[in-house]
């Protein structure tokens, strides 16, 4: 039985890390970022440089494929933000009941300043104060009555 796994948390929260070490090859990852940064590569512009004019055909792109791993029935990694129990019902209404829901929350760091320290460190992906504490504000942890059947915990690395 396939599974959609959703990672929840604000930027700089470690949700690529743990993606880097835990899909595999078999995976979709749906990734708005990441076709960013293929049409940046391909400009040869950083994702900053390009997020504003191309995140609409980078979440077309991201969209269409998703389509294509749901009916290939492949296993489907989220790694977006995810803040809102909304935007997770939205994303998830696109699958089958036969897919499995889990969702992984990353905590954001205690401290604002070493947060904004891990944002510095991401070179070309800068994130306004203002709208890392919007974020912060707007996020609504997962739990199994959004119908997951598993939420795992992966705690700050302060």
């Amino acid at each position: 039985m396939p599974s959609v796994t959703l990672l929840v948390g604000v930027p700089a929260t470690g949700k690529s890390t743990w993606r880097s070490l835990s899909v595999t090859a078999d995976d979709f990852v749906y990734s708005t970022d990441d076709v960013v940064e293929e049409i940046a590569a391909a400009l040869g512009k950083t994702y900053e440089e390009v997020w504003a004019d191309s995140i609409k055909e980078a979440t077309k792109i991201a969209n269409a494929r998703l389509a294509d791993a749901i009916k290939a029935k492949k296993n489907i990694v989220s790694d977006r933000t995810n803040l809102t129990v909304n935007t997770r019902a939205k994303f998830l209404a696109q699958f089958p009941k036969s897919y499995k829901r889990k969702a992984v929350l990353f905590e954001a760091p205690r401290s604002l300043d070493q947060h904004l320290a891990r944002i510095a460190a991401r070179p070309g992906k800068n994130i306004p104060t203002n709208i890392l504490m919007s974020m912060l504000k707007d996020l609504e942890e997962p739990t199994l009555e959004e119908g997951f059947e598993s939420v795992k915990f992966i705690g700050s690395w302060d």
